[in-house]
């Protein structure tokens, strides 16, 4: 079974403003991700740490620039969906990033097996 997940979650904590924007952006929910797989990130990880809303701001903005441009697509696998939204975090929002590659690694783990 597939379901589709919100790289950035719990819902609760960006349900509004920019954080919400950024939640919703097409390219942070990925929409064929195995059930099994989906448990288990949501087992492992409790949460994404949400940013300021002017952080979730930038990152958008960064986000529709990659979209402008073709550098994202609706194709990439979730594994590099989570790379992307990572690299836009490290050293300055680095717990979220953090958080980000940890549910990659629990994808690209499974996936191994």
């Amino acid at each position: 079974m597939k379901s589709c997940h919100h790289l950035l979650f719990p819902r609760k904590d960006f349900n509004a403003g920019y954080l919400k924007d950024l939640r919703t952006f097409w390219y942070l929910r990925f929409p064929g991700l195995d059930q099994a797989i989906h448990d288990k990130i949501h087992r492992e990880i409790m949460g994404v740490p949400a940013p300021e809303g002017s952080q979730a701001k930038e990152i958008l903005t960064h986000l529709h620039t990659l979209d402008k441009y073709g550098a994202i697509k609706p194709t990439d696998p979730i594994e590099l969906r989570l790379e992307v939204l990572a690299s836009l975090c490290d050293c300055w929002l680095q717990p979220i990033a953090d958080a980000l590659r940890c549910q990659k690694d629990i994808v690209s783990n499974f996936n191994a097996r």
